[in-house]
């Protein structure tokens, strides 16, 4: 009775997992097990404990079953085709492959043994057997479109396009038009370069699927990369008519018309005044803009994408990646007063954005606000306590306020931390000189700014470090030209770089050019930080002795 119970368990299981594996859709004709097992009684108990094994995992065991089964029965294709798949689940891939040539070959008629066999056969790179398999498996469901797809796949990693292309044609004019057999079609003439089939499928799908915008987009961008520009314009007007808050039309439209104009903000401004634009369009258009500007400033592309970030920061006050970037745009354009209140509303938004922080406690450094950036590096470390970047802010913070065993202590932590971050070497030489200097040991801040320039080349920072060095404490005006004359080449606008150059010209005994250099620094939104009013005192002291009153004033002011 027990034995008669367990039996019966192994039965419906074995059947339900054969049902949860071929999705419900075998018939019992074409797997009847009962039939099976009137013809082979006495195999039943074991091919039943078989597949209990298969489902518990124990493949070493199953196929020792199976192939045991295998021994009184050769030609079984069940038999073979529960040894292929238990040899494929231990890697066994030429073993599967051949028990699943083996079924096919006993049930040729069977579409489960083909559907092994062309799975098996694809993941063994023999495209050859899996072509085969495909084609007898149409001959089965010729309206099976999945079937057709895999078939000409396999067709072209035999190199035979023409016949790949064949069976998608014979299947579409079975099936119609659709998408993947599009697309396919499409992957095939874009290898062979054939931009009029290209273009005739995307016809077929936009016909076939009139309502449906995201066809014409693709179509859109095909007609971009491959420069038909006037035709691209012509499916992006037909997209608005049947979608019109479509953003991404809307932002190509757009941009066709502003590569029109001279000014290649031109139609970047049209797209953020939008308000129907998607924020997340906006900002991708954007981004290459911000990036240039990043790397090489330029002050008609600054002011343009001031104002395109005043307004996007108008029209979307929600998001912090639309005040992220105004900041980055404020930042690599020197206006770092815009920066610092442009990230600070950011982090308002949202508080866990790290490189926010970075960016923001970077323009707090800039602007020599050291308490300030002592205190929102003190409250970024609630977030990130584990940063060594945030350590190294708060080093050169307490540097900044005169506090040196601190930050000494905070640096040595910052310095320990970032071991594992190779790209934190320039700023630990940024704070180790800074910590020398304020110690009053010159010649040792040089020497680390020197093996910091052999180290990692001349990076912008630490070549300006060094200029400051050569211009505050060390009277060596060639050496200092040189370094000036280095720095002109790669961020000649930068506000630090100008004042050290309007102090070695004034030095040079040319007061008139260093007052006009210090002019373009005074026309920065920081010009009334401290240390800016200080360096202008200098340059205008003689030359210009009523405006330099004017600032001393200013700075008393800030002093009381």
């Amino acid at each position: 009775m027990i034995r008669k119970k367990i039996k019966s368990l192994l039965h419906f299981a074995a059947a339900l997992f054969f049902l949860i594996f071929m999705g419900g859709q075998i018939s019992a004709q074409e797997f009847d097990f009962d039939e099976f097992f009137e013809e082979a009684p006495n195999l039943e108990t074991e091919f039943l404990e078989a597949r209990m094994f298969m489902i518990t995992g124990q493949y070493d065991e199953a196929a020792e079953r199976l192939n045991n089964l295998l021994s009184q029965d050769s030609d079984n294709a069940v038999f073979l085709y529960e040894l292929a798949r238990t040899y494929d689940a231990l890697g066994q891939q030429d073993r599967a492959l051949d028990a699943a040539q083996s079924a096919h070959r006993n049930a040729p008629d069977n579409e489960w043994m083909l559907q092994l066999l062309a799975n098996l056969s694809a993941n063994m790179d023999r495209s050859d057997l899996a072509e085969d398999a495909y084609r007898k498996l149409l001959e089965i469901h010729p309206h099976r479109s999945n079937y057709a797809i895999s078939r000409a796949y396999h067709l072209l990693l035999l190199s035979d396009r023409e016949q790949a292309l064949e069976v998608l044609h014979t299947i579409e004019r079975r099936v119609g038009v659709t998408p993947e057999l599009a697309a396919k079609k499409i992957s095939i003439y874009r290898g062979d370069g054939d931009k009029g089939n290209i273009e005739n499928e995307y016809r077929k799908l936009i016909k076939a699927f009139p309502k449906n915008s995201s066809f014409r987009m693709e179509m859109v961008d095909f007609f971009l990369v491959s420069d038909q520009e006037e035709k691209a314009k012509t499916v992006l007007e037909e997209v608005l008519e049947i979608d019109p808050e479509n953003s991404r039309a809307q932002v190509l439209l757009a941009r066709m018309a502003g590569s029109m104009e001279d000014d290649p903000l031109a139609g970047i401004h049209s797209i953020i005044s939008n308000p129907s634009i998607d924020a997340d369009e906006k900002i991708r258009e954007l981004i290459p803009f911000v990036i240039q500007l990043s790397e090489s400033y330029n002050p008609e592309l600054s002011a343009g994408l001031a104002r395109a970030a005043e307004t996007l920061t108008g029209l979307h006050p929600e998001r912090v990646e639309a005040m992220a970037l105004a900041g980055d745009v404020a930042f690599s354009s020197y206006q770092f007063v815009a920066a610092k209140n442009y990230y600070a509303s950011a982090l308002e938004i949202r508080t866990n954005v790290v490189q926010v922080w970075f960016n923001y406690l970077e323009t707090l450094l800039r602007l020599r606000d050291f308490e300030m950036l002592f205190k929102e590096t003190e409250r970024a470390l609630e977030y990130y306590p584990n940063q060594a970047l945030f350590y190294y802010y708060l080093s050169r913070a307490y540097a900044g306020k005169g506090e040196l065993d601190m930050a000494r202590t905070t640096f040595s932590r910052a310095n320990l931390m970032s071991r594992r971050q190779p790209g934190l070497g320039v700023y630990m030489v940024l704070a180790e000189s800074e910590l020398e200097l304020k110690s009053e040991n010159v010649q040792e801040a040089l020497d680390l700014v020197d093996t910091g320039l052999r180290e990692f080349g001349p990076e912008p920072d630490l070549i300006i470090a060094k200029a400051r060095i050569l211009t505050e404490f060390k009277e060596n005006p060639v050496e200092l030209e040189a370094v000036l004359d280095q720095i002109e080449k790669s961020v000649a606008a930068d506000p630090d770089y100008l004042i050290l150059r309007a102090l070695h010209t004034k030095g040079s005994g040319d007061q008139e050019k260093a007052g006009e250099i210090m002019d373009v620094v005074m026309q920065y939104d920081f010009s009334m930080s401290r240390h800016v009013l200080e360096a202008a005192v200098k340059i205008f002291n003689e030359v210009r002795p009523d405006q330099a009153e004017e600032i001393r004033q200013i700075l008393n002011g800030q002093t009381q």
